[in-house]
Formats: C-alpha cells, sequence, structure tokens
C-alpha cells in the first residue's frame, strides 16, 4: 500500500508497524527499490534513491557520496548532484532532517505536515497506512480539472504537497517543516551561440545523459526500451542510442492513431528494430489500475500511458528506458499551448462543476502569477519555464511508480544540463524548435528524413508552429457538433472496458457525487457527452483520479478494496 513503491521514507513521532522504518535520531527512516542505498557518515545518515551521473565515483554507493557531499556543503550541496535521485539527510545530533531532490525533482515524492507530525514517501498512500488524517483539497481539484494538474506545491490532499524543483526542506524531530527555495532561474542568453552551437549543446547534453545513465554501475547490462511516437523528442534518443553503437533492444508503441503507428512502423522496419506495439486494449490495464491504486492512490496520470505503454513484459534482468518529456519546453522552447494562466483542459463545464469558480479562479491565476516569480527574463521565458516546473514533477517520472519494478525510465531534457540549455542559448534558436530541427538535418539525417504523423519529414522543416489555442465558445462549439469519438486519449479512455467501468463506477456511486463534492447533475451530463464523442474524457480522468484519493486517503480504505469496487458492474450513473 505505497509502502512497496521505490523511493524515500520519512517519518516523525510514532509510526505504524509495516514498513521497516528504522529509528534514526529523532526519526524514522527508509529507503525501498533496486536503486535504493544508505550511507551513514559521523554527523550524518543518508537514505538515498536514484543514481548519480557525473558526480558519482568508481566502487563507492551513491549514498556515500551524496553523504560525504551533505557533510562539505549542506542540503543545497546535495541537490546539486548530477543525476536522478531523491534522498533525505538525517542529522541526529542537530535534531533535523533535510529532504531533497535532483534540481528538477524528476523522482516523485510527497510531503505531508500537519498535527500529526510530518512523513515523507513516494505515494501519499504510505500516509494513509499511518493513519495519517487528510482531506481533498478543493481548490487543487479545480486547478487539475482546468490544467491537468495542480499549480506549485499543492496536491489533490490537506496536508499533502509535492516536492518542488529547486528546492529543500528541513523537518525539525517535533514534526515542524521549513521550506528554502532557491532564487529565480535566470534568463542568461550567451548571444555567441549560433545555430550550430545551439544545436551541439542540445545534442551534447542529450548524448551525455544517456551515456551516464547506462553505464550506472546498477543500470549497466540492463536492456533498453525505447517507447517511440513520430514526433522529436523519442526520435533523438533514438538516434542517441544508435550513435553510440547500442540500438535499444525493442522500441515500444501503443497503437491509437494509425498515422502515428505508420511512422513507428516505418522506422522500426528500416532501422531492422524489434517493435512491440499493442493497442490500448491489450495492455494489462486491470493490472495497471490495480498499481495505480495500491502505489499511488490515483495521483499520477495514468492516460499518459498510451503514449508509451511502459511496464508491459519487462525481461527478469530487468530494463532501462528514456523518455522525451520537457524536451519540447527546455529544448525546443515549444509553448504547449502558450502557458498556464491559458490553458484550458476542461472549458465549459468548470462553472457548472464549482458554483464559486469566478473566486477559485482568481486563486488559481494567483498561484501562476507566483510561479511565474521563479523566473527572471522574458515574457516567454517565464512562461515555459513555469510551465516546466509545474507540468515537469507530475507528468515527468509520472509512470514511474506504476512501472514493474524491474524498470527504470529516465527524461535526459528533465536534467539540470536541459535548463541551463534552456537558460542559456539564444531564445531565437530554441523557439520552434529551429535548433533541433538543425541537429536532426546535421546528426542524425537518416532519422530526419522520416516523416512525421503529418507527413512531413524533420529534413524539409525550419521551424515548427507553436499550437493554436481555441477560445472557450469555439471549444464548446466544437464539442457540441461532433458526434463521434475523436481520436487520441479521447477516444481510448472511451473505448477502453476497464477504464470505462472504471469510470462509470465513479458518476454511478462515487463518493464525490453523492457527497456533493461536485454536482450529481453536471457529472451525469458530462458522462452522456463523454458516451456520445465529446472530448471531456479528462474531465472524468479528474474525477476518476479524486475519487481514488479520497477513498484511499480521506477514507483510509483498503486498496484492494477500493480496487474491487472500481471494478465492480455499475450501476446507472442517472
Amino acid at each position: 500500500m505505497g509502502s512497496t513503491a521505490p523511493g524515500v521514507y520519512l517519518r516523525t513521532g510514532s509510526p505504524r508497524p509495516g514498513l521497516p522504518l528504522r529509528a534514526c535520531g529523532g526519526f524514522w527512516i527508509h529507503a525501498a527499490g533496486a536503486l535504493a542505498s544508505e550511507s551513514t557518515h559521523p554527523a550524518v545518515t543518508v537514505v538515498f534513491e536514484g543514481v548519480l551521473l557525473g558526480d558519482r565515483q568508481p566502487g563507492r554507493d551513491d549514498a556515500e557520496v551524496a553523504a560525504e557531499r551533505f557533510a562539505r556543503d549542506g542540503a543545497r550541496g546535495l541537490s546539486d548532484l548530477d543525476g536522478f535521485f531523491r534522498a533525505i539527510a538525517v542529522e541526529p545530533g542537530a535534531g533535523r532532517a533535510w529532504v531533497v531532490s535532483d534540481p528538477l525533482a524528476t523522482r516523485p515524492l510527497y510531503l505531508y505536515r500537519g498535527e500529526a507530525g510530518a512523513a515523507v514517501a513516494p505515494s501519499p498512500a504510505f500516509f494513509a497506512a499511518q493513519a495519517l488524517p487528510m482531506h481533498l483539497d478543493r481548490q487543487a481539484l479545480y486547478e487539475v480539472f482546468r490544467l491537468c494538474h495542480p499549480v506549485g506545491a499543492r496536491s489533490l490532499l490537506r496536508p499533502v504537497e509535492r516536492t518542488r524543483p529547486r528546492t529543500q526542506y528541513r523537518i525539525d524531530e517535533d514534526g515542524t517543516v521549513h521550506t528554502i527555495a532557491s532564487g529565480p532561474v535566470q534568463h542568461h542568453q550567451d548571444p555567441a551561440i549560433d545555430l550550430d552551437e545551439a544545436a551541439t549543446r542540445i545534442n551534447r547534453t542529450q548524448a551525455r545523459i544517456v551515456d551516464a545513465v547506462l553505464e550506472h554501475p546498477r543500470l549497466r547490462g540492463r536492456a533498453v526500451h525505447l517507447p517511440l511516437t513520430s514526433g522529436m523528442d523519442s526520435r533523438h534518443l533514438l538516434g542517441v542510442l544508435l550513435a553510440r553503437g547500442t540500438p535499444p533492444a525493442r522500441l515500444c508503441h501503443v497503437h491509437i492513431d494509425p498515422r502515428e503507428h505508420a511512422v513507428v512502423r516505418t522506422l522500426a522496419r528500416d532501422l531492422g528494430l524489434p517493435l512491440v506495439d499493442p493497442t490500448v486494449g491489450q495492455l494489462h490495464l486491470t493490472q495497471l489500475l490495480r498499481q495505480w491504486i495500491e502505489r499511488c492512490a490515483g495521483l499520477v496520470h495514468i492516460h499518459q500511458l498510451y503514449l508509451t505503454g511502459v511496464g508491459q513484459d519487462i525481461e527478469p534482468a530487468g530494463a532501462v528506458g528514456f523518455d522525451g518529456y520537457l524536451a519540447d519546453l527546455f529544448l525546443g522552447f515549444h509553448r504547449l499551448p502558450l502557458s498556464l494562466a491559458r490553458r484550458r483542459y476542461v472549458r465549459w463545464p468548470m462553472p457548472l462543476l464549482f458554483p464559486d469558480h469566478a473566486a477559485r479562479e482568481a486563486q488559481c491565476l494567483g498561484a501562476i502569477e507566483a510561479e511565474a516569480a521563479q523566473w527572471a527574463g522574458s515574457d516567454d521565458f517565464k512562461a515555459s519555464g513555469s510551465d516546466a516546473f509545474n507540468r515537469g514533477p507530475w507528468y515527468t517520472g509520472g509512470a514511474f511508480p506504476l512501472v514493474d519494478p524491474r524498470a527504470d525510465y529516465f527524461a535526459p531534457a528533465a536534467h539540470r544540463d536541459a535548463l541551463e540549455v534552456f537558460a542559456t542559448v539564444p531564445a531565437a534558436l530554441l523557439r520552434h524548435k529551429r535548433a533541433r530541427l538543425h541537429m536532426f538535418r546535421r546528426d542524425f539525417p537518416r532519422l530526419a528524413r522520416a516523416p512525421t504523423q503529418n507527413g512531413v519529414p524533420l529534413s524539409q522543416r525550419s521551424t515548427l508552429p507553436d499550437r493554436k489555442t481555441t477560445s472557450r465558445l469555439d471549444a464548446l462549439w466544437t464539442e457540441l457538433r461532433r458526434p463521434h469519438a475523436v481520436s487520441g486519449p479521447q477516444q481510448w479512455l472511451r473505448r477502453v472496458d476497464v477504464l470505462r467501468r472504471a469510470m462509470a463506477r465513479v458518476v454511478a456511486d462515487g463518493h464525490l457525487v453523492r457527497e456533493g463534492v461536485v454536482p450529481r447533475q453536471v457529472v451525469a451530463a458530462l458522462w452522456r457527452a463523454h458516451l456520445r464523442g465529446a472530448p471531456v474524457a479528462f474531465a472524468l480522468m479528474t474525477l476518476l483520479s479524486a475519487e481514488i484519493a479520497h477513498r484511499v486517503c480521506v477514507a483510509q480504505q483498503d486498496p484492494a478494496e477500493v480496487t474491487a469496487w472500481l471494478l465492480a458492474q455499475p450501476g446507472s450513473p442517472w
């Protein structure tokens, strides 16, 4: 129940039995997973999960290196280590502990701070197992409907936060939590960088990170599984692997869009690489749903898995994978779509779902403005950067807790070096993926000749336009005039039996509907529109996530019972 998920754990006070927490000063700590390690020095004990890259030392566990860095430079020095990791450093003599992640917080951690004390875990399901009281955060629920993720540190639960990028947390033995955030990210563009140099920096950054991950002692020798789509990000990772002479053992793609599938199939055939390309209905979705509830309490985006099909048939020796998330923002300056302030995953039902919509929206915009203040530079830099710091922690690594424990996935564009590229390379070279397209034509001509799902090869493009946004009225009109299913995730979320049944169950008999958290009539209308083909599946997935979080963490039901309830045959939604 959350306690089996890989990661680091901390508890103040008197923990419940169940997880092998061990006492360290006035704290209880634990590290779990294949990439977990622990080191004790005279003044500090570090539990660590993840991998160090450039700062790794041969013959020594990463936790040893982390403990030495902490002893020398403190929490800030620990957070500056090169890698993908999360760590807890306890100073028993000082009566305090520090919670630290890599600069972009790529491996999920949640922080509980309340009257019952403090706790840290990779999933709030651990807090439920410790009987820590929680309740649903209605403002966060509003933001997830609107943006597909909360803003800043919010999670769907109170008093639970998601640990933030470039932030350290100090926890005292009495459960008091102090947040120490780094200063704003500075936009220090170097005008001496030309198009060739920009392309070189992008490719060199990605290649170094991939190489360092695959050379890590705990990952060396594992098979490489590469989720591949028709776009640029995963194709770039494929090019890096081919250039280093280690083609992936297999390409993975979930067949949804025929145009996208055709591109992936062509690439696999031309390169002679094995391709595993199930349809969504062929994924192990019942098992995936069970793991989503037990390990994540519903708080990661399960709908993102249609892009990758991660966790399918992992070899006994384990696998390592890479995904291209954040490459659009840090390496291509491709606004998705424009900014947090203008993003609407759910549009027309919002005033109906939330009678206090105006107040919620004002609070949301205030939080977005506070996020932009963490970036010093142009409006575009602030918009893309704050988008990355919000989407990144919720999407990058979001699938990680759901995957088979024998697999570890990394996002090279979520590394601190990619953040440095974003801040240093002139915006004119990054915007619209100009430098990345140049890099493809120069470094990966064979991959550049292959078309995208729109049929245009990357070799024939000089820039890619930003995605267009639509007005609220246009969006409503589009939904009303479409009687049939649309493509993409909206379609498979409607058609796959397991998820369709789960969403129907929540609509028909969910706590949130019965207790009036969301109006029953509006939810029933959404369900009918969903069945007719309107693209409102993300709203229903948000409702599903919130229902699971409520049952597991607020009502503290056993996850096995929640799973059985969710997969039972639903009654009438109205």
